[in-house]
């Protein structure tokens, strides 16, 4: 599906780690950031180019917690990397912002990267981007491991099953 959305001047390469730990994250969004993702590429691209879709594992440190990452630990590493004509650094931090875009009237709606930015710090992720003008753009979705492995039979609740709620503000 990505190889159609991204046309035939567009090489697509996946570097794809088989031993990445688990994430949790809403499926149907992770494609829909994919797909948001592939597209900006394109579009930066004009012409044609190569994107690099790459997962790893990586670790966060308490640097990256104080540059807005939910927590330090061990993540599942996403990254979507073009070829096209980069980004500007004056715009940089404005890229995830609403309705920011820096496409000519009518080519876009500035709320691609707004609703990938949202998927990933609603799943408790983090973002980087990196970008150079004339050399392209790195952008980075970054997903925190579970603190504990998923059980491989996940327990049901009842109507016996007590539910602790701390910290909850309630009472």
């Amino acid at each position: 599906m990505l190889e159609r959305l991204a046309g035939d001047s567009v090489k697509i390469t996946l570097e794809l780690d088989p031993d990445v730990g688990e994430v949790m994250f809403v499926r149907s969004s992770f494609d829909q950031a994919m797909v948001n993702l592939v597209l900006n590429a394109r579009d930066a691209m004009g012409r044609g180019g190569n994107l690099t879709i790459m997962t790893r594992e990586t670790i966060l440190d308490e640097d990256a917690v104080k540059h807005g990452a939910s927590r330090s630990g061990p993540h599942v590493a996403v990254e979507v990397r073009d070829t096209g004509h980069g980004i500007a650094p004056e715009h940089i931090h404005q890229v995830f912002d609403p309705f920011f875009t820096t496409k000519s009237a009518g080519n876009g709606t500035g709320l691609g990267l707004t609703t990938v930015y949202a998927f990933v710090r609603n799943s408790g992720g983090h973002l980087e981007v990196k970008s150079a003008v004339g050399r392209g753009t790195s952008i980075v979705l970054l997903f925190p491991t579970p603190e504990e492995p998923a059980p491989l039979h996940p327990a049901r609740l009842s109507a016996t099953t007590e539910v602790r709620v701390e910290g909850a503000g309630l009472g």
